[in-house]
């Protein structure tokens, strides 16, 4: 659908869709862009940050949420777009921390991007609030693999959501959880030094397939202590491999927190870990030497009962980028030894008083050279220890970073030893010993879906003009309508499970598509069914709409549907369903087999575009007509000319008056109707009325096997 007179365009992909390629972007295009996305600087798209309430740190023996190798419901992340997962409720990590998942504000992941596609980067956010332009994995060529610690605040029905802006596979590991609290014993976080722990270029490497044990006690962490932060930097591997650290005294775990590459490779991650008696255990397949940089513990059962320490998740924002002109950078990278002062107190949600320290994820970008990135408090006595470090020039390196903040001016210092930019983005803080801890219960989204159920249709409605999906992607494909015509349809006997993404929209726009969707269900007789949200489903390119084309292979991307969905409905911008031109406010449609079976849909409307809720409500309902196969009814071409094979299946066709045309919910401008007309519930009983009743097998979840992908197409109307 258009907003005002201009060209309704469908876009065809008839059989194969052909091999995919991948562009490598340039140098500054590694990491997100300092501005915000059109997603959340639109004004009347609500920011939904979200601040969780003050929550203690458990530990947990680390568990593997997600590894898109061997997870058939993921597969590979594919470029430009993204997944959502709930990481605690079916993976065992509430059960391991003995919390309700309710009561989990946040989780403490190693996000791995592995064997990325070029460079690019990854982010991770709360589902349900905007992707904003922070990282937390940056690529650096094609085959690399990194991984990044993470305290990921959770979003809405607990799920965070992940963002690649390349092919890449994707493992996320949880080290512990953050849970609500008041005052309390145990899992407050103290800060130490930092301080050097280890340094076996002073003494013995580590060998291959070796275990070492580490007693943190010497470097100021108490034995009763619950947790550690610490950085784990692997120096001078041996070969490519990874290195793995957990709770010592307990089974080693299938996750990894350091990855090298190769020969004489660098690589650091901080790691946050359960310990046992202050130690710590470290394994390695591949050898190197290895330093270990104390920068604070969390608390254990036996110590006072305060808030001091409790930390606050609040959404990924950006305090920082060096490459952008904006008051705190001036667009020229920090020089080497230049020390640049950034006030953390005051900005976004970080409070003017009662914040002690903020976890960062520190990016230096196109590094000059070998060298490192120190992150202290502000006006503090410069530390031995660094928070990243760089191995070659050009480099981008991410690394996150708990960092004290100055008491007095709610700064902290940065200090390169090389010329970089540098990039700070940070997703909460801990409180002091005299704050007042916030009140927040994460983000505060209203989904009621509809319980209406659908009646099986009954008499035909009047005639009217209507026309269907398909019909239109033949024509668009070659100048004539298709004789017989093409229905393509879902069954009407199965329900349409339907995701949302819903990430830019506030409560009002969320009503509206539950208003949408049940105006389809009343006049099409297919129940939709909710099956939760999803920050995917934004993405329409072919091949990943359709991974089968042009054959099937077990490396396919990520499929666009989130488990459990047969469809995505959502809020989504041009920039991130590229699709938009002369006023586009929505695109929809799906797949659909010769024999007119249709599956996979989608249906997206471009929320910054719309100024009410009547013009939210009539084009979802259009888009989601779309979704369900139905066409444009117009008196004019998809080139703007005028056109009677485009007025819609009917005896009359040809013969409709423009007033008549315009009627239909289903023509492509925007107009005064909110609700279906005549012609478009005409349309819907062709579609879904005259069905056969249902027999056999359903196709709806995408998975049959038995589907001749060279015959499937993909039909997309604005």
């Amino acid at each position: 659908m258009v907003v005002a007179l201009g060209v309704s365009m469908i876009l065809a992909s008839l059989g194969a869709t052909g091999a995919t390629t991948t562009s490598i972007a340039g140098a500054d295009d590694t990491i997100p862009t300092p501005v915000l996305s059109e997603s959340s600087a639109s004004s009347d798209i609500g920011s939904d940050h979200l601040t969780a309430g003050a929550s203690a740190f458990v530990p947990i023996e680390p568990i593997r949420a997600l590894d898109t190798r061997s997870d058939p419901a993921y597969g590979k992340v594919y470029r430009g777009s993204s997944i959502s997962l709930d990481p605690v409720t079916t993976t065992g990590v509430a059960s391991a921390a003995g919390v309700s998942p309710d009561d989990i504000t946040a989780v403490v992941v190693n996000t791995t991007v592995i064997n990325a596609g070029s460079n690019g980067y990854a982010t991770m956010w709360p589902t349900g609030s905007p992707r904003l332009t922070t990282a937390t994995n940056n690529t650096q060529f094609p085959g690399h693999t990194i991984g990044n610690l993470v305290i990921a605040p959770l979003g809405l029905e607990r799920k965070i959501s992940f963002y690649a802006s390349t092919d890449a596979d994707v493992t996320v590991d949880v080290f512990g959880v953050f849970v609500r609290s008041g005052a309390t014993e145990s899992g407050r976080f103290v800060a130490l030094g930092p301080v050097r722990h280890t340094d076996t270029r002073n003494g013995e490497p580590m060998a291959a397939e070796e275990t070492r044990t580490f007693d943190l006690t010497t470097a100021g962490v108490p034995a009763e202590a619950s947790g550690v932060v610490m950085n784990v930097t692997a120096v001078q591997a041996n070969g490519r491999g990874f290195y793995t650290v957990w709770q010592s005294g307990t089974s080693r775990p299938d996750t990894a927190n350091v990855n090298v590459l190769g020969v004489g490779y660098n690589a650091g991650n901080q790691v946050i870990s359960g310990l046992t008696d202050g130690k710590v255990d470290i394994y390695t397949n591949v050898g190197s030497d290895l330093t270990i940089d104390i920068t604070g513990y969390f608390t254990g059962a036996d110590d006072d009962s305060t808030t001091d320490g409790l930390f606050v998740p609040f959404t990924p924002t950006r305090f920082l980028d060096t490459r952008d002109d904006n008051g705190q950078g001036d667009g020229e990278p920090l020089e080497s030894d230049e020390l640049f002062t950034l006030t953390l107190a005051g900005f976004a949600e970080v409070p003017d008083e009662g914040a002690k320290a903020i976890a960062l994820n520190i990016t230096g970008h196109q590094s000059s050279s070998r060298g490192f990135i120190k992150a202290y408090p502000s006006g503090a006595a410069e530390p031995t220890t660094s928070s990243l470090n760089f191995t070659t020039s050009g480099q981008t390196v991410p690394n996150h970073a708990i960092t004290t903040i100055d008491e007095a001016t709610g700064a902290i210092d940065l200090l390169p030893s090389t010329r970089t930019h540098v990039i700070v983005d940070a997703t909460g803080y801990f409180l002091d010993d005299e704050a007042t801890p916030p009140a927040g219960f994460g983000i505060d989204k209203t989904i009621e879906p509809s319980t209406f159920v659908p009646e099986p249709l009954g008499a035909q409605p009047p005639n009217e003009p209507y026309d269907f999906l398909f019909d239109r992607q033949t024509y668009s494909a070659t100048g004539v309508r298709p004789n017989p015509t093409k229905a393509v349809a879902y069954r009407a006997c199965d329900p349409i499970r339907y995701a949302l993404n819903i990430d830019i929209a506030d409560d009002d726009a969320i009503a509206d598509l539950f208003t949408s969707i049940e105006e389809v269900e009343r006049y099409s007789g297919v129940d939709f069914q909710y099956a939760g949200v999803t920050s995917a489903g934004m993405n329409l390119a072919d091949d990943l709409l359709q991974p089968e084309q042009p054959d099937p292979t077990p490396d396919l991307p990520y499929k666009y549907l989130p488990p459990g969905a047969d469809v995505v409905i959502g809020y989504s911008t041009p920039a991130d369903t590229p699709r938009s031109s002369n006023g586009v406010i929505g695109v929809a449609g799906g797949l659909g087999t010769p024999d007119g079976l249709m599956f996979r849909g989608f249906a997206v409307v471009y929320l910054g575009s719309l100024r009410s809720s009547a013009e939210r409500i009539a084009t979802a309902t259009h888009e989601i007509g779309h979704l369900m196969g139905l066409g444009h009814v117009s008196d004019f071409d998809q080139y703007g000319a005028p056109s009677n094979a485009f007025q819609g299946l009917d005896p009359n066709a040809g013969n409709w008056d423009s007033a008549t045309l315009k009627e239909q919910l289903m023509y492509p401008e925007l107009t005064a109707n909110t609700t279906f007309s005549d012609g478009d519930k005409q349309g819907l009983w062709q579609l879904y009325g005259t069905q056969a009743p249902c027999s056999g097998s359903s196709f709806t979840d995408g998975s049959a096997t038995d589907i001749d992908w060279s015959q499937v197409s993909i039909a997309k109307a604005h």
